[in-house]
């Protein structure tokens, strides 16, 4: 009997955790800001113990450490954007990326029409001010993946109705 393990990701102990995320409801025709970093989050040390554990927190990540990564179909690899902070994607759009807020703004091309797109990424720790230094290259976290869906209407639900009931009586 054999047994087959297929993609596996193997990061050190102690490197930033990011998760695969998917934003609904993007409007195609607009320009559109999100923080791919709201599900990440880094470490301060590398030091454990069962009375004081590290404290994983976004604050930890160095947003200057952020790299946009392209997906190679030839050689079924994450290769490094030549650069780090902007991604322009040919009949997509342009990605850019704000080392002090973390956030990513998309700029579609002049008549968009995709359904989705999805745009990868990675970060490191900052540099500990102390112990073993897990902001280094080879604590970098593994690759992750925004994907945006795209949509031509604006949903109900992002502009919910105000519903006021002050001045209202109770009627039985």
């Amino acid at each position: 009997m054999r047994s087959h393990v297929r993609n596996i990701t193997v990061s050190l102990p102690f490197s930033p955790i990011v998760q695969d995320i998917t934003i609904p409801d993007v409007i195609r025709s607009r320009e559109f800001v999100c923080t791919p970093l709201y599900s990440a989050v880094g470490y301060d040390t590398n030091s454990y113990s069962v009375l004081n554990p590290p404290s994983p927190s976004t604050m930890f990540l160095d947003f200057a450490s952020f790299r946009f990564k392209v997906f190679n179909a030839t050689t079924k690899t994450y290769e490094v954007n030549s650069d780090p902070f902007h991604l322009a994607v040919r009949n997509v759009g342009d990605f850019a990326y704000d080392k002090d807020t973390g956030e990513v703004t998309f700029t579609p091309v002049q008549g968009y029409n995709g359904a989705s797109h999805t745009f990868y990424y990675d970060i490191k720790n900052k540099k500990p001010t102390t112990g073993v230094n897990i902001g280094a290259e080879e604590y970098r976290s593994t690759t992750a993946s925004v994907t945006l869906n795209f949509t031509d209407e604006i949903p109900l639900y992002r502009n919910p109705p105000l519903l006021v009931n002050k001045g209202v009586k109770k009627v039985k």
